[in-house]
């Protein structure tokens, strides 16, 4: 079961009240496309990711905030399916 985060690219082009606007990348196998696009639904702040579909994977990238990230890697761990993501 092959998950990994890619993180955060450095470059920032935003910087709002919680840092830096930055991209976060996630991938998954398939199967398991549907249960973090749920976990991601359930986070504090709107998640509006973009999909591309690879032969083995499908790597979801959404923008968030620095001050997110953190969430972003609790709200996963939490998850039973999405645990080792971050």
């Amino acid at each position: 079961m092959a998950r990994s985060v890619e993180g955060a690219q450095p470059q920032a082009l935003l910087t709002g009240l919680d840092g830096h606007l930055v991209s976060l990348c996630i991938a998954v196998q398939p199967r398991l496309l549907e249960e973090l696009l749920d976990t991601l639904s359930a986070l504090d702040f709107p998640v509006n990711p973009q999909l591309y579909h690879r032969q083995a994977q499908v790597v979801v990238e959404f923008p968030a905030y620095e001050a997110r990230i953190e969430e972003c890697g609790k709200r996963c761990a939490a998850d039973v399916s999405t645990r080792g993501l971050w």
